[in-house]
């Protein structure tokens, strides 16, 4: 499912927001099984390129590559 276009992903602000803990983003893109999320909010970030390199990451970890 791809729901990039439908919304826009919080982006932090380092000068007033301090680092969630755990980061929320990294706790949300854990894989169960052959289900893992890849898109924008993955990355914590509302900009395409993070999307496509979630995506990436994503694909990388079903086909089971170190990169």
């Amino acid at each position: 499912m791809n729901r990039w276009g439908h919304g826009y992903s919080y982006f932090g602000d380092s000068l007033l927001n301090g680092p969630p803990e755990p980061p929320v983003y990294e706790v949300a893109r854990l894989r169960a099984g052959a289900v893992t999320i890849a898109n924008a909010d993955a990355a914590w970030a509302p900009f395409a390129h993070a999307a496509i390199d979630q995506a990436h990451r994503a694909v990388g970890e079903l086909l089971g590559d170190d990169d």
